[in-house]
């Protein structure tokens, strides 16, 4: 290197004259000339594969000083770049520890030098996302809450956002944005959702900011709890319009519980007609391919909250559809109180195919005398289900209505009621007389006993069936078996 003048950075690259590079890379008097020396030692490949680790550490240790306290901030900011780049290709933050980043930060918070500590804030929220721990008791909180709102007043909002991430105080976050400019907020808000959107949630929540809400439902499909949680925290009902239109007119409700649930959760009354005005349009769109699981699953989680929501809801022009969905969601929500209004409803169209399930799933007794008269007029599975629901009441007028169906030419109808007659043996609370039916029954099912040429019969005492005796090893029995 000359006695005089500034160094010649490319006559030291041509020596590859290392120790001399350094050397330029802190020669006070030209600002090119360190910059040139800075990218030379970090960017020539020549030297790359030159650097013994000994140069590596004193490369290292040159940056560190230059990125501190280079009086050019421009160079500053370079040199940290080109740090934090070696440790990056090192696969290693070694050279370069997390507290002496922090420090990095630090000292260009306290020294006002916005480029360098925005250079420092970008590789520490690059380290966040790999896990790494930070030093405690750095006092790092402390400067990033004093770096964010510089940022932002700066314009620097995508940077702001990951800063906030970095932050992680979403009370402290709420202070600083709350005297902000609407779009601001608004614009940073949706930039730290994508860092962070539990820590978003929380911040809209503190601040009570409703022009968040339609954010927060765009993000629903995160399934995140911290977004739901502030979306009621915010009481946001005017939000529900918004999800219904996002929830599809095909599909399955497991797939949308999140907002199913809030939708649920925020409703009250009128949701009930919101919902139904679905219905009513999907029916007519497509009558022939309803699918109004969603919108019963909506209707469920309000009724669950308060049944009076959906019973205050059935008129007496309701449309079919509607009425149907209504009354099946309804059923769901397996209130006792609700009984007498299902069971003034379900007059109106008796023979509908879904209310055997329902009142199979209610079991109550107060269903015995309907299921009774309108058996006949369900077919199919509706049939069975009803046979069942009989099978699951505590009436007297259940028994011989049973032991009829077994006589039934219909084998799936008689395995149901043959099961029902079981499980009415069992009930404690049937009398000597039924128990007598009964067993009545279970003699005239033996004498109608046929065996196949090859069959197999266990000889299992517990059961008493058409076939009570035991046979050879392989027999099959035909007919119900009563198990008592």
């Amino acid at each position: 290197m000359p006695l005089f003048g500034p160094p010649d950075v490319q006559k030291l690259v041509k020596k590859s004259d290392i120790p001399g590079l350094l050397k330029a890379a802190s020669y006070r008097n030209n600002p090119a000339v360190r910059l040139q020396a800075i990218e030379a030692l970090t960017k020539d490949k020549k030297f790359t594969t030159l650097r013994t680790q000994s140069h590596t550490q004193q490369i290292a240790a040159m940056l560190a000083e230059r990125a501190k306290y280079d009086p050019d901030p421009g160079i500053s900011s370079v040199a940290l770049q080109k740090l934090i780049k070696m440790c990056r290709e090192a696969g290693k933050y070694s050279a370069l520890e997390i507290g002496e980043l922090v420090g990095f930060l630090i000292h260009a918070i306290q020294n006002k030098r916005d480029v360098l500590a925005g250079v420092a804030t970008a590789a520490l929220v690059h380290l966040s996302r790999l896990d790494r721990k930070f030093p405690e008791n750095s006092g790092l909180e402390k400067y990033l809450a004093a770096w964010l709102p510089r940022q932002i007043s700066q314009g620097m909002l995508q940077d702001a956002a990951q800063t906030a991430a970095l932050l992680g105080k979403s009370n402290e976050i709420a202070t600083i944005l709350k005297p902000c400019p609407q779009t601001t907020r608004l614009e940073i808000l949706a930039q730290l959702f994508k860092e962070d959107a539990g820590l978003a949630a929380r911040v809209a929540s503190n601040i009570g900011y409703r022009e968040a809400i339609p954010l927060l439902v765009d993000h629903l499909y995160l399934n995140n709890p911290q977004v739901t949680s502030a979306l009621l925290a915010l009481d946001a009902r005017e939000s529900i319009p918004q999800m219904l239109q996002s929830l599809p007119v095909v599909g399955e409700a497991k797939d949308f519980s999140v907002m199913i649930d809030v939708i649920a959760r925020l409703g009250d009354a009128s949701t009930v007609d919101l919902i139904l005005a679905r219905v009513n349009q999907k029916a007519k769109s497509d009558p022939q391919k309803n699918n109004f699981n969603i919108e019963v699953s909506l209707l469920t989680g309000l009724g669950k909250r308060d049944s009076s929501y959906l019973t205050s809801a059935f008129r007496d022009d309701l449309p079919p559809s509607e009425w149907e969905v209504l009354l099946q969601s309804l059923g769901r929500v397996a209130d006792k109180e609700t009984v007498p209004v299902i069971l003034a409803q379900a007059s109106r169209n008796p023979s509908a195919a879904f209310l055997p399930l329902l009142i199979l799933n209610l079991k109550d007794n107060r269903f015995a005398l309907f299921l009774a008269d309108h058996l006949a007029g369900w077919e199919g599975q509706a049939r069975e289900q009803a046979v069942r629901a009989l099978g699951e009441l505590s009436d007297p007028v259940v028994i011989p209505i049973l032991i009829d169906q077994i006589n039934q030419n219909n084998n799936d109808l008689t395995k149901a009621a043959t099961k029902a007659l079981e499980r009415q043996y069992q009930n404690k609370s049937i009398s000597y007389l039924d128990k007598q039916l009964i067993l009545k029954t279970v003699y005239l099912l033996s004498q109608r006993h046929t065996d196949n040429t090859v069959h197999l019969d266990e000889g299992d005492k517990r059961w008493v069936s058409d076939c009570s005796h035991t046979d050879g090893s392989t027999h099959t029995d035909l007919g119900p078996q009563i198990k008592i």
